[in-house]
């Protein structure tokens, strides 16, 4: 009798007990829903302190220009606003060795020693020499990944980058977003690209990049992190079709592949 008194004055009127446990356990499955999409904003939103340090435009130690873009994430990320240059490359080549943690760079046609000046002369040589601007060529997926790496070690050994900011390849996603596109969220690159071809092949203007983004669409082409398989993707063969994706082996170093970085500051070390 007791217990049938105090279900009786909990429950609303005219409702009977398993609609009042029902509707309960409802609104437990909700409050569940609301956490995790809650946990998941946190996860995937840039924190006040961070949107409130944003730079829109930042120059590196080796005077390589960034530009903010919005992607989603708690960590801000800054697009190179153009393709790593000859002579950036060439720093690379003669100091990387030095720099980079000993045997990291046995596995690549880096050599041991900093690379001598016949190799560095090679380099500004397929880059047109006397125009230190020019994006660097002949530059495969693995020693684009150095490139950064090695930077990314050389900025934190100076005091200009945290421990949790990196130098990385730009992702296929963010690549999209510096051209000005606005894509599906499909996982597959290759359906979103499909998916924009139709979208702005009979469009009447096509994508824009973003304002000081400079060079995409354009000589060289670009590697991206993203993997498929065993090759990796790369962007910009196509002159006015910036949506196009192709897969190249990583070790393909053609006269018209080459790369720019993305800088991601914030968050925790990696």
């Amino acid at each position: 009798m007791r217990d049938k008194a105090l279900w009786d004055w909990v429950k609303p009127p005219g409702w009977d007990r398993d609609l009042w446990c029902g509707c309960l356990a409802g609104l437990a499955v909700g409050l569940l829903v609301l956490g995790g999409v809650v946990g998941w904003m946190e996860q995937n939103t840039p924190s006040m302190e961070n949107l409130q340090n944003r730079v829109e435009v930042g120059v590196n130690s080796l005077g390589m220009r960034f530009v903010w873009i919005r992607v989603p994430g708690p960590k801000l990320v800054y697009m190179g606003a153009r393709e790593v240059s000859a002579e950036n490359y060439c720093l690379f080549l003669r100091h990387g060795p030095e720099d980079l943690a000993p045997g990291r760079h046995r596995d690549l046609t880096l050599g041991a020693k900093p690379a001598e000046e016949s190799e560095l002369q090679r380099i500004r040589e397929l880059s047109q020499p006397g125009q230190g601007g020019v994006p660097v060529r002949r530059v495969n997926y693995w020693h684009a990944q150095r490139f950064a790496e090695w930077l990314t070690i050389r900025e934190r050994r100076q005091g200009q980058l945290g421990p949790g900011d990196r130098y990385r390849l730009p992702r296929d996603e963010e690549w999209s977003v510096a051209a000005g596109m606005q894509e599906s969220q499909d996982p597959n690159p290759f359906d979103r690209g499909y998916a924009s071809a139709e979208k702005y092949d009979n469009a009447t203007k096509s994508p824009q990049p973003l304002a000081g983004i400079q060079g995409l669409g354009e000589d060289p082409v670009e590697w991206c992190e993203n993997q498929r398989g065993s090759e990796r993707i790369v962007r910009g063969f196509s002159p006015g079709r910036p949506w196009e994706r192709a897969k190249l082996a990583p070790g393909d170093s053609d006269s018209r592949m080459g790369f720019r970085l993305v800088l991601e500051k914030g968050g925790k070390t990696r």
